[in-house]
């Protein structure tokens, strides 16, 4: 009995203890844990701050080699650039091909003479339509008819001038009339046309107003090939750039109109100035489509168009008589009287058999057309008494 007692109260105290320990290891566990725990996070931590830390490194490494490609590609594009300018600068003066072949431009100088021919008859047939001037309008727009006389008189020359001057002395014997034959009008009227055509389109390597540029191409093309000449030409032209102005031959037209006879003072003249204004718009477009096609697109040679001055002997190998009214003879020189038709040619830069030295060659591609001083035999003039004598028979 005592001794169940004690086993008890051992047992008793045994338990106690037990649980004291358990009490006490419990917290020891926890703390372990914790610890364990923190180890870990640290460990991670670690980990994670050592992968960060290498992965800026690689990122520092990519973006120094980006900066390194960037800058190689600016320099790679630097020298693409600073080559294509090269390339580019050195093709300006390589022999190319003409944009517009010899017969091309012969092609368009023959169309522009057509045309000149065209819109002479038909202004021709607006000044047989109309009503022409009386005495009386002579004193009424005497300002205005001598300005149209001086303007005339300059731009077509004396012999066309009283060929066809029907306000200055002729007008005492009758008024203005229209003339049995109409040639030596249409001569003056394609005539002045020409000159226009010519002025426009201009010579290759002369700029107006800028004689400096001028000389400084003569100079070039006596020393340098024709490849390299033609190219400076062009930049040069393209820096200055030549006006085309319809404002001289319109007053020009409308000053030998008057001369002939026309009133100023009817309601069809400014009809007449309309007609005429649209038919120097129309072929200004053909004059200088062949300008930009002589200047840019022809760089084998220099290409210009060219009259034949008045009063110049007749030389068939140079000109052509379009409007002979007989056979030419040879025993009796003939003069020109004026250009109705534009001529072309072509002038080359060549090289001497030692290539030291340059020499230019001319060569005639087309003809002007020419009427002659002898042709005004066949036309009664202003002042001849008879000069309306087919009229009175007539009626």
């Amino acid at each position: 009995m005592g001794k169940a007692k004690s086993s008890d109260r051992t047992n008793g105290v045994f338990n106690r203890q037990m649980e004291s320990l358990i009490r006490i290891a419990q917290p020891v566990e926890l703390l372990v844990e914790a610890e364990e725990a923190d180890i870990s996070r640290k460990e991670n931590k670690f980990a994670v701050g050592s992968r960060i830390a290498e992965l800026k490194s690689t990122n520092q490494q990519t973006e120094e080699r980006l900066l390194a490609m960037e800058k190689r590609y600016s320099q790679l594009q630097s020298l693409l650039d600073q080559r294509t300018q090269e390339l580019k600068e050195s093709q300006t003066y390589l022999k190319k091909p003409d944009e517009f072949p010899g017969f091309a431009i012969v092609k368009k100088v023959e169309a522009i003479n057509s045309e000149i021919f065209n819109i002479a008859m038909s202004i021709v047939d607006l000044f047989e339509r109309c009503p022409k001037m009386d005495l009386e309008e002579t004193f009424v727009q005497e300002i205005f008819i001598n300005q149209c006389r001086g303007a005339a008189r300059l731009v077509i020359g004396d012999l066309l001038y009283f060929v066809n001057c029907q306000i200055d002395e002729a007008i005492l014997y009758r008024l203005p009339i229209v003339p049995e034959d109409s040639t030596p009008m249409q001569l003056a009227l394609r005539y002045i046309l020409v000159k226009w055509a010519v002025k426009v389109v201009g010579i290759p390597g002369t700029f107006p107003g800028k004689d400096e540029v001028t000389n400084l191409y003569r100079q070039i093309r006596a020393r340098e090939p024709q490849s390299i000449s033609s190219q400076w030409r062009l930049i040069a032209y393209n820096a200055c750039p030549a006006e085309a102005s319809t404002g001289s031959i319109f007053d020009g037209i409308m000053s030998i109109l008057c001369i002939c006879g026309l009133s100023s003072l009817s309601i069809a003249y400014q009809s007449v100035q309309e007609n005429v204004r649209k038919r120097i718009t129309d072929i200004e477009k053909s004059v200088l489509a062949l300008r930009r096609a002589i200047h840019e697109g022809v760089t084998s040679s220099d290409m210009e168009l060219f009259v034949v001055e008045n009063d110049t002997p007749y030389e068939s190998r140079t000109m052509v008589d379009t409007v002979e009214m007989e056979p030419l003879s040879d025993l009796k020189p003939q003069r020109v009287l004026c250009t109705v038709g534009l001529g072309l040619r072509r002038t080359t830069t060549r090289e001497t058999a030692d290539s030291k030295e340059y020499y230019l060659q001319t060569d005639l591609l087309k003809r002007p057309e020419v009427a002659l001083v002898g042709l005004l035999d066949s036309f009664s003039q202003p002042i001849d008494p008879d000069f309306d004598a087919y009229l009175r028979e007539n009626n």
